[in-house]
């Protein structure tokens, strides 16, 4: 079912297999859309692929999770995660832009705080 097929996939990165279980979450999210498990599985498929050098595949990845639920409570870890995979990309104005776009959506938030310093960081305008 959908618990064991998460939890394989997880144990499988866990047992350092990171390519089993990219595989393993990416198939997760796929059969099991909408599932309260959907939020976890992306951010540590996204991690994985950061893990394996697939920078864009990790953009991907939080750039989908923000746009599933723009006003759930993932939505500030995603944009900021979101914000740093396009920094490490060297997609500097498209960082800076998902930070503003933190700070002004979620301002009280730990993520808005982070935001300001990964905007130094980046010596956004």
């Amino acid at each position: 079912g959908e618990q064991r097929a998460f939890d394989d996939a997880i144990a499988l990165a866990e047992d350092d297999q990171p390519e089993a279980a990219a595989a393993a979450l990416a198939r997760f999210i796929e059969t099991y859309p909408g599932s309260p498990l959907g939020a976890e599985a992306s951010f540590t498929l996204a991690r994985l692929n950061r893990e394996l050098g697939r920078e864009p595949d990790a953009a991907r990845a939080y750039l989908n999770l923000y746009m599933a639920a723009p006003d759930g409570p993932d939505a500030p870890r995603a944009l900021l995660a979101l914000g740093e995979s396009l920094g490490r990309l060297d997609q500097v104005a498209e960082a800076c832009a998902m930070f503003d776009e933190l700070r002004a959506r979620f301002a009280d938030s730990d993520e808005a705080a982070q935001a300001q310093d990964a905007r130094a960081r980046l010596a956004c305008p």
